[in-house]
């Protein structure tokens, strides 16, 4: 009895927890310009999303550098909170999303804003799940919602910032990230 109730509870374990990781090239003109590191893992309703990446080009002729350093706690399918690093260029941007007395704040660089509504999906989902049926997506670095268009069968496009931004994906996993703007900057995954 006691080994039924130990492998039960090893089973209920297992089932009530999940893991990804994915790593991912950042392709500017061609080139590998960067890595991207994604982690997930879900555990009893409890979501974590952990994504670092790092990018380095020459563009217009004066060196160009990314660092982003994100954390999302999901919590029964609602954002929780988020911390998030971003230097562009030496330029440091610090982002927070908290819950405080019930309701969801946004700090960037320690202004305070509200958080419109109630966050299901954001945009580092994208590189984790496929937007089947969600009709939009909460931009962490901004503060603000953006629709989901289905482009085709596969891809799905949002407008960030003056960006679109293509998310294609094959058997339900992202193939491929394309942001459209001045220049077309791309992650794919790293087969492995």
């Amino acid at each position: 009895m006691k080994k039924r109730i130990s492998l039960l509870a090893s089973l209920l374990f297992i089932l009530c927890s999940f893991a990804q990781k994915q790593q991912y090239d950042i392709i500017l003109f061609g080139n590998v310009i960067g890595k991207g590191d994604m982690n997930r893992t879900i555990q009893n309703g409890v979501e974590k999303i952990d994504l670092i990446t790092n990018a380095k080009a020459k563009v217009m002729f004066k060196d160009k550098t990314n660092h982003t350093d994100m954390d999302i706690v999901m919590k029964n399918g609602l954002l929780e909170s988020l911390n998030q690093i971003k230097i562009d260029d030496g330029e440091k941007q610090t982002i927070k999303v908290t819950k405080e007395d019930g309701k969801q704040f946004f700090y960037l660089d320690g202004k305070k804003s509200a958080v419109p509504k109630p966050v299901k999906y954001t945009t580092t989902h994208f590189f984790f799940k496929e937007p089947v049926g969600i009709k939009e997506a909460y931009v962490e670095r901004m503060n603000i919602f953006v629709p989901i268009e289905k482009v085709d069968a596969s891809t799905y496009k949002t407008t960030v910032d003056g960006a679109d931004n293509f998310y294609t994906y094959k058997d339900g996993k992202l193939i491929e990230y394309k942001m459209k703007n001045f220049v077309n900057v791309y992650m794919k995954p790293i087969e492995g």
